[in-house]
Formats: C-alpha cells, sequence, structure tokens
C-alpha cells in the first residue's frame, strides 16, 4: 500500500479543496443604515463559521468540503479507513477543521475536512515538526527567543551564562565531534529555544574567553 507524507497529504488536501472552493459573497439577512450586510469569503469557509444556509448561494457541504473518498480517489491509497485516520490525525495537529454542522453528515461516520485557518508559516512548521524534518531556521526564529552577546556573562573558559537565566550554559570552545564551532553553539541555542546572528554572535563571545587571540597567535 502506497504511503504518503504528511506534507504530500496536506498538498492534495490543499490542491482539492482550493480547486473546488470560490469567493463566495452571501448576504446576512441584516441591514445597518439601509446597506443589506453580506459576508464574503471561500465557500465551505462561509458554511463552517457563518451562520450561512446551504444551497446553491454556497454550495454544498459535499461539494465543498474535502472528504476521505476525495482523497482516496486522488492517490494510491486503497483503504478508505486507512484515509480517515491519517485525516483525523492532521486535525489532531490543528492543520485540519472538521465541518461544525453535523446534520450535514447523514451517516455519522462520514467526516468533512477543510484546512485550518493558519498562517503558511505556522502550517510548514508543524509539516516539517511532523515529518521529522529539520526546521529552517528562518521559522524557527519566529518560535525561539533572539539574544545577543550581551545577554550573556562569561563564566569560565569557553562558557557563557545567560544573565536572566545561569542555568543556560554555551560552550563556545572547539566541539568534540565534527561540527564546526557555529554549528555546535547553533544546535545549543536551538536546545534553549533560543536563536542568534551566529556569525556575530560565535566571534564576539570567543573574543570575550580570548579565544581568537589565541587563534592569531598559533
Amino acid at each position: 500500500m502506497a504511503t504518503y507524507s504528511d506534507l504530500e497529504l496536506w498538498a492534495v488536501v490543499s490542491a482539492i479543496y482550493y480547486d473546488r472552493n470560490e469567493i463566495v459573497t452571501y448576504p446576512t439577512g441584516e441591514t445597518r443604515g439601509h446597506v443589506q450586510e453580506a459576508v464574503t469569503g471561500l465557500q465551505a469557509e462561509l458554511l463552517h463559521t457563518e451562520s450561512v444556509e446551504e444551497g446553491e448561494d454556497v454550495g454544498q457541504p459535499g461539494e465543498v468540503f474535502i472528504t476521505p473518498r476525495d482523497i482516496l480517489e486522488s492517490t494510491n491509497y486503497t483503504e478508505l479507513g486507512t484515509v480517515r485516520r491519517r485525516l483525523d490525525k492532521l486535525v489532531d495537529d490543528g492543520l485540519l477543521n472538521v465541518y461544525s454542522n453535523l446534520t450535514s453528515t447523514p451517516n455519522g461516520g462520514h467526516r468533512l475536512y477543510l484546512p485550518a485557518n493558519l498562517g503558511h508559516q505556522e502550517v510548514v512548521r508543524t509539516l516539517h515538526d511532523r515529518d521529522g524534518r529539520p526546521i529552517p531556521e528562518s521559522l524557527q526564529s519566529e518560535t525561539r527567543t533572539h539574544v545577543t552577546p550581551n545577554d550573556f556573562t562569561h563564566s569560565e573558559g569557553a562558557i557563557f551564562e545567560l544573565e536572566r537565566d545561569r542555568t543556560v550554559q554555551i560552550d563556545v570552545g572547539e566541539p568534540a565531534d565534527s561540527r564546526s564551532i557555529q554549528a555546535a553553539v547553533g544546535d545549543q541555542l536551538t536546545e534553549n529555544d533560543l536563536t542568534a546572528d551566529l556569525n556575530n554572535f560565535v566571534y564576539t563571545l570567543r573574543t570575550r574567553a580570548n579565544l581568537t587571540e589565541r587563534e592569531s597567535s598559533e
């Protein structure tokens, strides 16, 4: 049986969803200053989040939401139950939502899905994490605290301590393994949910520890 990564499955869901949904404007039935109020959005989003009735103006749920069968027919999966379980995993991780109006699903086990309202960077971070892929530094920096050399106090040797939390220590010395100094420091920052401008960060701390002078004299 074929298997798909979460990233690949998400791409299939998104492709089908945005292909079958159009942006529509739906009158709410309320007026303000003699002006008829309306809501605008993708068909499935309006059905899911607004008090909008199913029908020709917005579409039927089975036509605008994603069903497990849609994914089955668009992939090499052969079992509907497997597809449903994969989609439910994405729901658990906050990447998909289940259509809230359960009265529109005649047979209780028939679930309708739509992408959650997330920023693209949050989606990418979550998918990378689920598939065990390294999260790009540009995305990690948004979820970690940025620090500078001034946030650290020299302890001893190549060790520096974060002033606001002395339990956080960064070693800017030569790593014991084959990693570069910058890579080793970057890994230590990541482990502590921190990020920094590595070039300047490493050079400044090593200078304060007199390690750059030692290198130039060798």
